[in-house]
């Protein structure tokens, strides 16, 4: 069962990694499920792709000033609550 999709709108986002400008577009998720305490349509952080952000769970990322890209994976019941910028493969699985 799919939790959320992916905004039509996208954002771009600029980082530095090793002393290089990189740029990354993001997509804003949007709950089209009830589950946990989220309700369909509410629209949370931003991610570059689909395999950020588990469909199983209950993980989410509530902020909508929080990102999450280059290879991060947050699964089973990881909140993201706060402001954030997650990158770099990290695995959040709570």
């Amino acid at each position: 069962m799919r939790k959320y999709r992916l905004s039509e709108e996208q954002r771009a986002f600029s980082y530095q990694e090793d002393g290089t400008k990189k740029n990354v577009l993001l997509r804003q998720i949007i709950a089209i499920s009830d589950f946990n305490d989220v309700i369909a349509g509410t629209a949370g952080g931003w991610i570059d792709r689909e395999t950020v952000l588990a469909q199983e769970g209950n993980c989410w990322i509530y902020d909508q000033n929080a990102i999450a890209f280059g290879g991060t994976v947050i699964s089973g019941n990881t909140r993201i609550t706060g402001t954030s910028v997650l990158w770099g493969g990290g695995l959040r699985n709570g």
